[in-house]
């Protein structure tokens, strides 16, 4: 009896190199795919497309990051009120007692900005009502400023001690921000003109929301106020007894500004598609970025491909084009490896302009999976040269480890890519999330 290809006889044909490569692709594929798989934990969504189904609005609550957001966004309003102006929004912001906010911001995408901390005080009362010598300024006790994403209330980053202080410069034209978080993708559902915003209060009992805010528009802009209250149930300074802050319906002891956030026009049709060349292993091996490139669709059957990095050392090809000869470094040295191109390794090439060639012959429906990218796992020579090519096919099945991946033209664009060996899911920690459970989450924002 024979096993595997151990010839017993003359009878039985001998195994084409093109036998041996096929079985030999199939280890390097099952080795990437059980590392993968181990990578991310065990888990993918069984409707996973990798990109290449199309994605929808995340909800992704707070992004401080102000550093990018002329990357995806326009830019926040960022006008500084004069202390007259200040003065006549706290008078729009002082009500009666009992006075009930009807106002809902109507906004999915919005930046919060700092425009005024309280500085008033008032008297704590025990509970028979007696005023004690303590006197609380507000504005220092409201931590913690919240908007609601649908069914749950997000911690508006930054936000605490009735004040922003952080300090953002726009890396585009170098203005800087003060104050400023961006909230994208904030569900409206469940939303009521009593529920969307809350503080919560670091004098008495803590991790309770005070939904005490009041809505206003002065000079076409949208802006919150917010009424102290706080509750101690013992306290040192009162005999051991409880002691309140009462609501005076002011809403000025915390006021910030409500704008909308616009997102760039883009194209949903082009796409950016990063992908690994099989030979990734281990955690910081999964960057993704062996080759990144973009597809502009210039018909329903024609595109413009744009390299932008090349991050493998083996020979890649995209649509039957070599990547690193197509950036103009197609020598390899004497182990017979390309130098990595727009990855930050130190010893190889960086800074390289993107280049461009034209398809045909595919489907833009597709969103690029059928533009076939190919690495070379041939074994080589003692001299680095590739004696026997294997040149394997990078896939993005459904529902199973992947080794191309689609996202937004952005991340090619704003070169959102991974830097070599820099992990993916470090890089971006919604990507596990996605891999496993969200298949339309926008990942990389």
């Amino acid at each position: 009896m024979c096993f595997g290809f151990t010839s017993c006889s003359h009878d039985v044909d001998p195994v084409s190199q093109e036998d041996l490569n096929q079985l030999e692709a199939q280890k390097i594929v099952n080795k990437y795919n059980q590392a993968f798989l181990k990578y991310v934990g065990g888990n993918i969504a069984a409707n996973q497309t990798w990109g290449f189904g199309g994605y929808s609005a995340s909800t992704r609550g707070a992004n401080d990051n102000g550093n990018i957001w002329y990357k995806d966004w326009q830019r926040p309003y960022n006008v500084n009120l004069s202390n007259a102006e200040i003065e006549e929004l706290k008078d729009l912001l002082t009500k009666t007692p009992n006075t009930v906010n009807t106002q809902v911001i109507p906004y999915e995408n919005y930046y919060v900005e700092q425009i005024y901390k309280g500085v008033s005080s008032d008297y704590a009362y025990d509970n028979n009502g007696n005023k004690t010598q303590t006197t609380i300024t507000g504005s220092n006790q409201m931590d913690w400023l919240h908007a609601r994403n649908g069914s749950s209330m997000i911690h508006i980053d930054n936000f605490n001690n009735g004040n922003n202080t952080c300090q953002k410069v726009d890396e585009g034209n170098g203005t800087r921000y003060y104050g400023i978080t961006l909230m994208e993708d904030m569900s409206r559902e469940g939303i009521t003109a009593t529920n969307q915003f809350a503080f919560s209060e670091s004098w008495g009992t803590a991790n309770i929301l005070y939904y005490n805010y009041y809505i206003v528009q002065y000079k076409g802009e949208w802006y919150v106020g917010f009424d102290f209250e706080g509750h101690k149930s013992t306290d040192t300074h009162n005999n051991g007894e409880a002691m309140q802050v009462y609501r005076d319906w002011a809403f000025t002891d915390w006021i910030v500004r409500i704008s909308p956030a616009v997102a760039k026009e883009v194209d949903p049709d082009n796409v950016c598609i990063i992908a690994e060349d099989l030979s990734a292993d281990g955690d910081t091996d999964f960057d993704f970025n062996d080759v990144v490139f973009t597809v502009t669709y210039k018909s329903a059957t024609t595109a413009t491909v744009t390299l932008y990095a090349a991050g493998g050392t083996l020979p890649l090809t995209v649509a039957g084009r070599e990547v690193h000869s197509e950036f103009g470094y197609g020598t390899v040295d004497e182990k017979g490896l390309y130098k990595m191109i727009n990855t930050g390794a130190k010893a190889d090439v960086n800074g390289v302009a993107p280049v461009s060639f034209d398809v045909s012959n595919i489907q833009k429906s597709n969103r690029g999976n059928d533009i076939e990218i190919l690495v070379d796992k041939g074994e080589k020579n003692a001299n680095g040269v590739i004696e026997n090519h294997n040149w394997i096919v990078l896939t993005a099945t459904g529902g199973a480890p992947a080794a191309k991946l689609c996202v937004g033209t952005d991340y090619a664009t704003s070169k959102k890519w991974c830097d070599e060996r820099e992990s993916i899911k470090t890089k971006y920690p919604a990507f596990s999330e996605w891999v496993a459970n969200s298949p339309t989450l926008i990942w990389w924002k």
